[in-house]
């Protein structure tokens, strides 16, 4: 849990980085919206690196069953060489399992290289060296759901979407922009008193 920790903080740490950038004439003049296209660049990254964390468990699991299953028919394929040694089995029977085997490693492979492609994503995500080696772990706590309504969790979850903000806060700024467009147009009379 404290591993996982660290990588969120690096994620956060690594997105507040590449928008902490100088303010350009058109950042500075609509700060709303450069603020709130921020906040959608971190939501997609911390949901990036989730994801990609999800996939290393699931990577890692798969990698875990098959090797087991590699084990188990391993057993099964000398089982089958000692009866055919004993003239209780076929060549055919030994080859079956043999075939066996090498799909079992075959997806123990496959599985072992999702996970580390995987890690190798979730390393670029936190702007970690792609080589790092860790260990991953599956969250010990749950979510209790019986915290919060449903409806007042998605209630929470429209309301601090970035990217309805943002959109509001672009909203604001052509209404903005249509008034001083129309004021310009208006004549104007000036009066001095001498």
């Amino acid at each position: 849990a404290q591993h996982t920790n660290a990588i969120v903080s690096r994620i956060w740490a690594t997105a507040m980085e590449k928008c902490s950038a100088p303010a350009t004439p058109y950042t500075a003049a609509r700060p709303a919206c450069s603020r709130n296209t921020c906040r959608c660049a971190n939501v997609a990254l911390v949901s990036a690196a989730t994801e990609t964390y999800g996939r290393i468990l699931i990577a890692e699991a798969g990698a875990r069953a098959a090797r087991a299953s590699v084990e188990s028919a391993q057993e099964d394929l000398a089982r089958a060489e000692r009866r055919r040694d004993a003239g209780m089995a076929t060549d055919a029977d030994v080859l079956a399992l043999e075939s066996q085997v090498a799909t079992l490693r075959q997806r123990e492979i496959d599985s072992q290289a999702d996970a580390a492609i995987a890690k190798a994503e979730l390393n670029r995500l936190t702007g970690s060296p792609i080589e790092r080696s860790y260990q991953v772990a599956e969250p010990l706590t749950s979510v209790d759901a019986s915290v919060m309504p449903l409806s007042t969790a998605f209630a929470e979850a429209d309301a601090n979407r970035p990217e309805l903000r943002r959109a509001a806060a672009a909203i604001k700024l052509a209404d903005a922009e249509r008034k001083s467009v129309r004021t310009s147009v208006i004549p104007q009379v000036a009066a001095q008193a001498a």
